[in-house]
């Protein structure tokens, strides 16, 4: 199933001449006020509400979303030496403990950030040392806080806050400079840990190693961003910034107060479906593959390209199929991958909106095989105009003759005449200076004899 942009959004119902209108709120963790509350996206404004999870023990290091109204958020100890995961409900304002969080990679001492990729329902954290020499990526089991590592951040060695899109694109924030700190974006592969940098400067300055989180928000696209800084003890707080991934800049939406530290936040609100499908095929027929896909709704949805990867090479577009933009009916697509060598083929689509965000559909497979037999298939398209493409398949190296005749048994086109390897091939016929009628191709090598009916409408 294709996902678009989510993020947590809690529902504030507010009544009102009968009516009820929804008010997407934003809940985060204020260091300074040491407790849960929800802040303004406009202003950056924080409105405590009161809630600390389990006592006064635990601060949130990074969080994210689970639905409306929840989150799962990373808890540090104060001597940031263990670290928890809990579920927040903030519904009933309760707090439940999962497990530690664990094991950190060597010489790994600190969690830094933690996000959830909506599109393939994974969770993600990251990790730093106490000398900012490198950062690592882990996939990260949400039911008991086990870490796998995926592998060291490459070109990023202090990542401190992560944020994954709905449609799986991530970002990292990362400290670079010694004396004089400066926040710069990269987009982070989830595979591979490699960062890659965009812009070179956020705009944000002595940006402190910890003490921060980011999330996007699923109604605008907006990554919101909540900073911190320090160029010593009694000079130093936080600004809510709005970060433009595109560019790698970021525009200061409102700031905070001294020590008021800014963690766990999480904009409430599920991803949102585009297309939903219902299946995705693909079936190998000779030397071709066909793919089909359904869909039950669209919104917003310009349409498939459509990639193929072999074992000699990486993913490449072979197609592109327009879709219905927004649609509640069902509809069903098709797409032929033809003149293929024997092999295994991947495929996968590309969902992608009018807006220019795209999401991956799941990955199918088809195994286009050698021929066993001598094979003259149907043309394709029958009837045609003028021309038509004629398949055929040979299990050896053979001498093969295709000829083209017409009703009254005359020759009127010799396609193929010669020596063919073994394979799947394929002849056209073009038949732009003959006058419309039935047309008869016969294939010959050696004993095997096939003809086949084409009609020609002019």
């Amino acid at each position: 199933m294709y996902k678009k942009f989510t993020m947590f959004t809690a529902v504030l119902l507010v009544m009102a001449a009968g009516f009820s209108q929804a008010q997407t709120l934003t809940y985060a963790f204020d260091g300074a006020f040491f407790s849960y509350g929800v802040i303004n996206l406009s202003t950056g404004e924080f409105s405590s509400i009161g809630f600390v999870p389990q006592g006064s023990s635990y601060y949130p290091v990074s969080a994210d979303n689970d639905g409306v109204d929840g989150q799962y958020a990373i808890m540090a100890d104060f001597n940031l030496s263990g670290y928890h995961l809990r579920h927040i409900n903030f519904t009933n304002l309760t707090s439940d403990s999962i497990g530690m969080v664990q094991p950190l990679a060597s010489g790994q001492t600190q969690i830094k950030a933690m996000s959830h990729d909506n599109t393939t329902d994974t969770w993600y954290v990251i990790s730093g040392d106490d000398f900012g020499t490198a950062g690592f990526l882990y996939t990260m089991d949400i039911t008991t806080g086990t870490l796998s590592e995926v592998g060291t951040i490459q070109n990023a060695s202090v990542p401190i806050t992560l944020a994954i899109d709905c449609g799986g694109n991530a970002y990292i924030v990362n400290v670079e400079g010694a004396f004089t700190t400066t926040a710069v974006l990269y987009s982070l592969n989830l595979s591979t840990a490699a960062a890659t940098l965009v812009g070179t400067n956020l705009g944000f300055d002595n940006v402190t190693y910890g003490s921060q989180d980011m999330d996007f928000d699923p109604e605008d696209g907006n990554l919101y961003w909540s900073a911190y800084w320090s160029s010593g003890f009694f000079d130093e707080g936080g600004s809510f910034r709005m970060i433009d991934v595109s560019t790698g800049t970021s525009t200061e939406i409102g700031t905070f107060g001294q020590f008021e530290t800014i963690t766990g936040l999480s904009i409430d609100a599920e991803c949102v479906t585009p297309v939903e499908m219902i299946s995705f095929t693909a079936s190998a027929n000779g030397n071709s593959v066909t793919l089909n896909w359904s869909t039950a709704t669209e919104t917003n949805n310009q349409g498939f390209s459509v990639e193929r990867m072999s074992a000699n090479s990486s993913w490449q577009q072979i197609g592109f199929v327009p879709g219905f933009g927004t649609s509640a009916s069902q509809h069903s697509y098709s797409f032929n991958d033809n003149n293929l060598n024997a092999g295994s083929y991947s495929y996968r689509l590309t969902q992608t909106d009018f807006d220019g965000s795209s999401t991956y559909s799941e990955v199918v497979n088809a195994d286009v095989s050698q021929p066993a037999v001598f094979r003259l298939d149907q043309n394709y398209p029958n009837p045609f105009n003028p021309s038509t493409k004629i398949s055929y398949s040979v299990p050896e190296q053979s001498f093969v003759s295709i000829k083209i005749y017409n009703i009254a048994g005359e020759e009127v086109a010799a396609l193929v005449n010669g020596m063919q390897t073994q394979g799947h091939h394929q002849a056209v016929f073009n038949a732009k200076n003959l006058s419309s009628g039935i047309y008869i191709a016969r294939m010959t090598a050696g004993s095997f004899n096939s003809i086949i009916k084409m009609n020609l409408l002019k």
